[in-house]
Formats: C-alpha cells, structure tokens, sequence
C-alpha cells in the first residue's frame, strides 16, 4: 500500500508525472464514471468512493490495487481463483475491494 500511496500522490517518481500517468479516455458510453489510463482505471462512482487501480488475470488468479483517492489508502489482493472472472458471473473481486475498503475506513481516524 505504501507504493500506491506514493504512486497517486506524485511522490514516487521524481517530476510531475501524476499528471501524465493519469490522463485518461472513456471506457465506453455507457459507464461515463469510468475512465482509463496509463494501465489503471480510474472511477469517478465507487461504492466507497472514486479509485484509482488495476485488476489482473492469469489463469488461476486474480488480482487486485485499488487506491482511494478521497481517503488516502489502498485496498491491493491476490486470490487464487479465477472461477467466474472470464464469464462475469461471479463479483467476488468487486465485493472483496469494497469490504476491505470499509473495514479500513473504519479503522481511520475521523
């Protein structure tokens, strides 16, 4: 989490690369929310709020970064599954950065 705190925050790489990293296009017209970048996507109508991040695949896994912008943390996990991503029948990674989210929103000082 600590890379994805310094990555979103310009501190990671010296010069004004946030910038650049994050201009981004549409996905399609019918999710106006999202957007994609430079290997990341972003959305602007989470459930916990807009996020920065990427999802990966290879046969058997799935992973997960997500980083919450309006809250300063982020959410990152790797599964060892990857029954029901091909087809979209299943949400298990959706519902598993959302939970994680709100545990560690909870667990933030207010």
């Amino acid at each position: 989490m600590v890379w994805a705190r310094a990555l979103f925050r310009g501190r990671a790489i010296r010069g004004p690369y946030l910038e650049n990293l994050l201009f981004s296009a549409p996905v399609s017209s019918d999710d106006p929310g999202s957007q994609y970048a430079a290997g990341m996507a972003i959305h602007e109508d989470g459930l916990v709020g807009p996020t920065f991040g990427h999802r990966g695949w290879i046969p058997g896994y799935i992973s997960s970064l997500q980083y919450y912008r309006s809250h300063g943390f982020a959410v990152a996990f790797q599964i060892n599954t990857d029954i029901g991503i091909l087809d979209h029948s299943t949400s298990v990674v959706e519902d598993m950065e959302t939970r994680l989210a709100r545990v560690i929103m909870t667990a933030l000082p207010k």
